[in-house]
């Protein structure tokens, strides 16, 4: 759903007949044909599922519910408990569009019959501009005259043989003259020490 754009009904439906070599093919919503190239990720998932299988052979062989509770159960485990199906092809076409894919492309491979449904995407794509923007904002950080000496641990600590620690702060680098410049920068950098 989140490699080819799919509708949970479509996964459902989908047969080994409609699985290519390079792109799925099958008949989507309102019986409109579909071709959606299939990505390294997909086809080396769908493998399995494939083997010893008819052409007229569904390739999960499992109902709309199942789907449904498996990407839910997924969601929880990724900490996004109100995950849906449909999310994932929303996901897809966000994408996409993220990356620069035009929206008449993204209207076929997502089967829309009309370019307005697929416009949905771009208010949640537009999201992803304004944060580029934002980070013109953003005060420009200036290298040190010489960098600072690379720690591996933010602590270190002592300990008498006993379960006594002594734990010690490193020493803070001298700041940059550019710091000394934005107090609120200052003030970040010696919090993140």
């Amino acid at each position: 759903m989140t490699d080819a754009g799919l509708r949970r009904q479509e996964v459902v439906k989908l047969r080994l007949k409609h699985v290519g070599t390079k792109a799925l093919r099958f008949r989507g919503k309102e019986d409109r044909d579909r071709t959606v190239p299939l990505t390294k990720e997909l086809s080396a998932a769908l493998d399995p599922f494939c083997k010893d299988k008819s052409p007229n052979d569904l390739v999960l062989g499992v109902g709309e519910g199942v789907i449904y509770r498996i990407v839910k159960r997924c969601g929880k485990l990724v900490g996004k408990p109100e995950l849906k199906p449909h999310d994932l092809r929303h996901s897809f076409a966000t994408r996409l569009l993220e990356q620069g894919v035009d929206l008449r492309t993204i209207q076929e491979l997502l089967g829309h019959s009309s370019v307005a449904t697929t416009q949905i995407y771009t208010q949640v794509a537009s999201t992803h501009l304004e944060e580029a923007i934002n980070h013109l904002n953003q005060p420009k950080l200036q290298p040190t005259s010489k960098p600072a000496e690379p720690s591996r641990h933010r602590f270190s600590w002592e300990s008498d043989g006993e379960i006594n620690l002594k734990i010690t702060k490193p020493k803070l680098p001298e700041p940059d003259p550019y710091f000394l410049e934005h107090p609120e920068i200052a003030d970040l950098y010696a919090k993140s020490y």
